[in-house]
């Protein structure tokens, strides 16, 4: 038997036969619609009927103050003056950024209850909601949102028995629609006018509904066509260490349970209406595309301290599409971040601009973690196909941040190595490199730095550059012998680039009359 959240007059609205969920498809999103609510108020239950408060204008309410993420569905960027477009870059292989899953045009399911776990920020006032759905009719659009500490599993009788506290209610007035419409709405500057928190506990549920708000009946109703929420994961990393939480890029997570009203669609559920949303896809689990925004920023749950570290890039670019992915180590700390970028051709300077561009595009915009994440360029040769990116992030103190890449459209899961180890593939290859804190040539670089980008020869690897020893003491083993002109020859007859004697970049003539020199002179 199904209970119901209105009233029960409600069950014949939209009553229809029992029926499987339909197989999942994907939708580009590019063309939803974005719009914005006429009016807002404030909702409660009473007596099982949904009770609106006083109705506001929303042009009155909407102030747009800077918003912090409290609990995130689909991975928008947070930052401020930012849409919630249902665009973001991915991981999964979908084929636009804009790729979204959802049950097909002609699936109704007009209620739903899921359940929010990882609350960023419990207790803080919601300032911003984000929502997206079809909508396959033409006439008066409402949507409510309900949030309760309770928990939405499949283990409870019914997710309408939930105690729900104070929610809202977004008029939008008439909407036109038909198969293969889409709308998306940030509902912005609520704080300001209604207290509508997240859950004080960290976790619970939220209730969402599509339809009217029939003021004779006093009571939310579904209209009678298909409406369906659009799907979205646990944030795009799905391969450790981002999705274990709190590491998971975002600032909430789903679980595998969630309540749809589609069997039959009247506003009510029965225990045949809770599904598993772990289809073994990517992202997993999948669940509905909503997300809640706080005015207020987060506070770091540590001290901060700042790390630099600095990166050696090869090229030039090839092209190949990457994935990156930051993240504090050890685990425990607030910094997660990552992007991806469809490929770079050209210089490898222009590869590192890029990968600068998207480090620092998303700390611009991904204002959930209180911390600073900045990339900068140190260097960049085109003779010798090189770049130095220096990355400088906050961590909690005692923590530090590793940096993972991924080739082509896939999670980025190599951790970078500390150089001189063979690097990462990454369009084509990256490797961290540590500053060793001298400089005996006096370039105004780190010996490691001019060793590693290939600017000095270090031909018996001990770390310092050659032109800071005996030129000559070719093997250095302390003599200048005919061991050091064999070794020489070797290499020069062999064009190897440790026989560039005046590291231009060129193994000649002028490097074999150079060594000579110095050999002549002996030290």
């Amino acid at each position: 038997m199904k209970s119901s959240l209105i009233v029960p007059s409600l069950l014949l609205c939209l009553a229809g036969t029992v029926h499987a969920k339909p197989p999942l498809q994907v939708v580009d999103t590019a063309d939803a619609i974005p719009v914005v609510p006429l009016r807002v108020a404030p909702a409660t239950i009473v007596d099982g009927k949904i009770v609106p408060g006083e109705w506001s204008d929303y042009s009155g309410v909407s102030t747009r103050a800077p918003v912090w993420c409290g609990w995130d569905a689909f991975g928008r960027d947070w930052g401020v003056g930012a849409t919630a477009a249902p665009i973001y870059a991915n991981y999964c292989g979908m084929g636009s950024p804009s790729d979204r899953h959802f049950y097909g045009w002609g699936y109704n399911c007009p209620l739903f209850v899921d359940d929010m776990t990882n609350v960023s920020q419990p207790g803080a006032p919601i300032d911003e909601i984000n929502f997206a759905w079809t909508w396959e009719g033409t006439g008066d659009c409402d949507i409510l949102v309900m949030l309760s500490e309770d928990p939405a599993i499949c283990a409870i009788s019914d997710p309408l028995l939930n105690t729900y506290y104070a929610g809202l209610i977004f008029s939008f007035g008439p909407l036109p629609g038909s198969p293969g419409t889409m709308y998306y709405s940030n509902f912005s500057g609520i704080s300001s006018s209604f207290m509508f928190t997240l859950q004080a506990s960290g976790s619970g549920s939220y209730l969402v509904g599509m339809g009217r708000y029939d003021f004779l009946s006093g009571s939310f109703q579904s209209q009678p066509w298909p409406t369906q929420s659009l799907l979205w994961g646990s944030k795009s990393m799905m391969t450790p260490p981002f999705n274990t939480a709190p590491y998971v890029e975002g600032c909430g997570t789903h679980d595998h349970d969630t309540w749809d009203d589609d069997n039959p669609a009247d506003l009510s559920f029965n225990t045949a209406e809770c599904y598993q949303t772990n289809f073994g896809l990517c992202p997993d689990p999948l669940n509905h595309m909503i997300a809640f925004g706080v005015a207020q920023a987060p506070t770091p749950p540590c001290s901060l301290v700042t790390v630099t570290k600095n990166f050696l890039i090869t090229g030039p670019a090839n092209g190949t599409p990457w994935t990156w992915g930051i993240a504090e180590s050890p685990f425990g700390g607030p910094l997660s971040a990552h992007g991806t970028n469809s490929g770079v051709t050209g210089s490898v300077c222009a590869l590192a601009t890029a990968l600068i561009n998207d480090i620092n595009t998303y700390a611009a915009q991904d204002l959930f973690a209180p911390t600073a994440l900045v990339a900068s360029l140190v260097s960049c040769n085109t003779s010798n196909n090189t770049a130095v990116v220096q990355i400088i992030a906050q961590v909690c103190s005692g923590s530090s941040f590793d940096f993972y890449t991924g080739n082509g459209n896939v999670d980025p899961t190599c951790l970078v190595p500390t150089w001189p180890t063979p690097g990462c593939v990454f369009n084509p290859e990256i490797v961290e490199i540590v500053p060793g804190g001298q400089d005996c040539n006096e370039n105004g670089e780190d010996d490691v730095f001019d060793i590693a980008t290939g600017s000095s020869n270090d031909i018996n690897n001990d770390g310092i550059p050659d032109e800071c020893q005996c030129p000559a003491d070719f093997n250095g083993d302390g003599f200048v012998n005919g061991n050091d002109y064999d070794f020489f020859a070797v290499l020069f007859d062999a064009g190897d680039a440790g026989a560039d004697a005046n590291a231009d970049g060129f193994v000649n003539g002028d490097d074999y009359d150079l060594f000579a020199e110095h050999f002549d002179a002996g030290c």
